[in-house]
């Protein structure tokens, strides 16, 4: 059996989220530049999973997609819609910190979802889905591996190490859609060539943005702050590398089995009940 078809890797785990340890918008390592960064990040999950599940939720209807992947994708989507939730939540204790990021987010989702993506075909939406389902996943790995939340708040550690672990545990599940529907490297590389750039520039421009409300993007302290992370302790070299494994032509994403990092992350326990009133929104996402 290939490692993408292995049983039980998607598990649904709810938490209700709270950040009340959140004091100081520098959560991370004492860092405006890197808790930043990750700040963005987090603006950027909610409206990009909604665009993962409205996307394969076209392909549950194909006669090539079996029972087994239907499930699989069910399970994906709840995955993806409590990671919304989580980071939502943390958006209300953003605003509490005084960070400003309204205009961006509102710039970035117009770009993204009233712009591109009503240009592109379903063939492009997979792809591109499956490619930042990669970008997901590699920083997870990077982010578990290297233990890189160790001096980050409790609450934001949990929360990241939670979502981080869940993009390894699902890491095949657009991957194996793309290869079920359209198959070939041109499919798979196509949809990469716009998606990888695409996400590191959006958030290259939100960290940006977020730091001059600030008066610190263009200060020595941030420069600094962004070399340590990024340069020094190896964070870029590591993920540049899992990235540039998407384009060999035997790609398969439990090429690199890193389950054992999931499974070895904090996580909230696993329940497979019916959501609570506190998830009711998943409904609300799985008919966009």
């Amino acid at each position: 059996m290939s490692p993408s078809l292995r049983l039980n890797t998607v598990k649904i785990r709810r938490h209700r989220w709270c950040f009340e340890d959140v004091g100081n918008r520098d959560w991370l390592a004492g860092s405006a530049a890197v808790s930043r960064w990750f700040d963005v990040y987090t603006l950027l999950v909610p409206d990009n999973e909604s665009f993962y599940i409205r996307t394969l939720r076209q392909c549950t209807v194909d006669a090539a997609i079996d029972e087994f992947d239907s499930a699989e994708l069910f399970r994906f989507f709840r995955q993806e819609s409590l990671h919304g939730i989580a980071h939502r939540a943390y958006w209300r204790k953003m605003r509490d910190l005084g960070i400003e990021y309204s205009d961006f987010l509102r710039f970035i989702n117009w770009v993204l979802y009233s712009v591109v993506e009503p240009k592109q075909c379903l063939r492009i939406r997979i792809s591109m889905v499956a490619a930042i389902e990669h970008v997901n996943a590699c920083l997870g790995n990077t982010v578990l591996k290297g233990d890189l939340f160790v001096n980050a708040t409790g609450s934001l550690r949990k929360m990241f190490y939670w979502h981080f672990a869940e993009e390894i545990e699902h890491k095949a599940v657009a991957h194996k859609v793309l290869d079920r529907l359209y198959p070939g490297y041109f499919n798979r590389i196509f949809g990469a060539l716009i998606a990888f750039p695409a996400f590191f520039c959006a958030v290259f421009v939100g960290t940006a943005y977020l730091l001059s409300k600030e008066g610190k993007f263009l200060t020595r302290r941030t420069a600094t702050e962004l070399f340590k992370f990024w340069i020094r302790d190896g964070v870029l070299k590591d993920l540049a590398f899992h990235l540039c494994r998407y384009f060999r032509t035997s790609f398969e994403p439990w090429e690199l089995n890193d389950h054992h990092l999931a499974s070895s992350a904090e996580l909230p326990i696993r329940r497979n009940s019916p959501l609570s009133k506190s998830s009711r929104s998943l409904s609300t996402l799985l008919r966009l």
